[in-house]
């Protein structure tokens, strides 16, 4: 739990040469987180505590011890821290006896006005106490400190008429297993066909698939209404989980269970170092032939020791304006994922006055991205970090300014304008091709005699050629002449 450090630096002289328990008192205030308690339930133990200046020295020692009839949840070791990570003393809870020491280091020689706090849990030693009003008073180095009473009840026991139902616990000697358990058919009805199904829901949780044990008997109550399964068979080898894709669920089919009941229980492992007070859960569902279809979530709050402030008590705020920080801005939305295990823890939404809040969270690593921006403003692209070491000690708070700028104007589509009609152009008119017309007869004319050019000066000279050819012409037609007059004679005279 958170040591809330308030110290001025001091140097002392020379350390003494053996280490002692304090004689005094260190606790100044002890309060507890519920004023009754029961079988099988925790509860806290918040002290607070002071050193008294030039006592202490390294390796000097404070024990508590709790009053007979309490133990302490864990046999657990841890360091008590200051806000910068410096280490006060180491602590040492010792189960079975009931105690937890502090061994304080150098840094209480050095400081002074050393004050903090520490929380532990506690259940009852046993679970068959007598019932009733007990007082818790502390034993610290001899010296009592009355814490206050608290109301041992007894078991609220379990549901007569249960069908089915799933619960986990924190293995206590383990710092990251847990337990679930499925217990199917605690009213022995004659089912057919049954089978159940199972998935993580805490982001840090992984199955331990080595650890898986299916029992098979008879359910019935013991006398502190409790179930408990006889008459036992184990039936590990015969009935396997069958995996989803993912890693993150199971089913398994158990068959036919006339009047038997089954009890399933395996380990889950946080894939991480837990914190105090974290919590985890998962969930499953059974169903049968011809019946109700059942469902169970089971919670395991992360119990151990600590000083330094890891309860769910932090809070983020984001405060959202414009780009000059002159107007809040409402209705921007965040993510907000624990860095340690990848989940998303919460939603913050900014209001009116520009703020949004998400509280209940551990003193851790966180990233916060905007998913939506407000209306006209453009979303933030970069994601914003938030580490343990922001979170304000007095306040619990760790804060963020975001601004948005303003989305660009979209452009105005332009106003169709009326055209403008155009001259029509004369278009060239295309030459039609002309039809043939049908040629009309024409009356012959009659032949005029062609008249002969006249001749300038002698035309013998220019036509030399003309009259050689007209004389052989008429020498070849005399000669045909005469040859045909021959042959004429020669016929007659035969």
């Amino acid at each position: 739990m958170a040591i809330a450090m308030i110290m001025s630096t001091v140097l002392f002289g020379a350390t003494r040469a053996n280490a002692a328990e304090l004689s005094e008192n260190v606790i100044t205030s002890a309060e507890l987180s519920s004023k009754t308690i029961r079988p099988y339930q925790t509860v806290e133990l918040k002290m607070g505590f002071a050193l008294p200046n030039n006592v202490a020295n390294e390796g000097d020692t404070s024990t508590i011890r709790l009053p007979e009839g309490f133990a302490f949840y864990t046999a657990h070791e841890f360091d008590v821290t200051s806000p910068q990570g410096d280490v006060i003393a180491h602590a040492k809870i010792d189960k079975q006896a009931g105690t937890l020491t502090l061994t304080y280091t150098k840094y209480v020689e050095q400081h002074s006005d050393i004050t903090g706090s520490i929380r532990a849990a506690f259940v009852l030693s046993s679970n068959d106490q007598q019932q009733g009003t007990r007082e818790i008073i502390l034993d610290v180095n001899g010296k009592k400190v009355h814490v206050g009473s608290i109301e041992v009840k007894p078991s609220e026991g379990d549901n007569p008429n249960e069908l089915f139902a799933k619960y986990g616990y924190q293995i206590r000697e383990s710092k990251q297993d847990m337990m679930f358990v499925l217990r199917v058919n605690g009213r022995s009805d004659d089912l057919q066909q049954v089978r159940v199904t199972d998935q993580l829901g805490s982001a840090g949780l992984e199955y331990d698939r080595s650890s898986f044990e299916v029992l098979k008997g008879n359910w019935g109550l013991n006398a502190r209404g409790e179930y408990e399964l006889q008459n036992v068979e184990n039936v590990t080898d015969q009935i396997k989980p069958q995996f989803s894709a993912d890693g993150r669920g199971f089913s398994m089919d158990l068959g036919d269970l006339p009047g038997k009941g089954v009890r399933v229980r395996y380990k889950a492992k946080v894939k991480y170092a837990p914190q105090h007070n974290e919590q985890f859960y998962n969930t499953a569902k059974m169903t049968a032939q011809k019946g109700k279809e059942p469902g169970a979530k089971a919670y395991v709050v992360w119990q151990s020791a600590s000083g330094e402030a890891n309860g769910y008590n932090y809070a983020i705020k984001v405060a959202k304006t414009n780009e000059d920080g002159s107007k809040p801005l409402a209705g921007a939305e965040f993510s907000v994922v624990r860095n340690r295990s990848g989940e998303q823890v919460g939603t913050i939404v900014t209001g009116e006055d520009g703020t949004g809040s998400i509280t209940g969270l551990l003193r851790d690593d966180y990233t916060i991205t905007e998913t939506k921006a407000p209306e006209g403003y453009e979303v933030t692209n970069q994601s914003l970090s938030v580490t343990a070491d922001d979170f304000d000690a007095s306040t619990m708070t760790a804060t963020l300014c975001v601004t948005n700028k303003l989305k660009p104007e979209e452009p105005k589509p332009e106003e169709p304008q009326p055209e403008q009609p155009k001259p029509e152009q004369p278009k060239p008119e295309q030459p039609k091709p002309e039809q043939p017309k049908p040629e009309q007869p024409k009356s012959p004319e009659p032949k005029k005699p062609a008249q002969q050019p006249k001749q300038k000066g002698t035309p013998l000279a220019s036509t030399g050629s003309s009259v050689l050819i007209i004389v052989g012409v008429a020498v070849v037609l005399v000669a045909a002449g005469a040859t045909t007059m021959i042959l004429m004679n020669k016929r007659r005279t035969k």
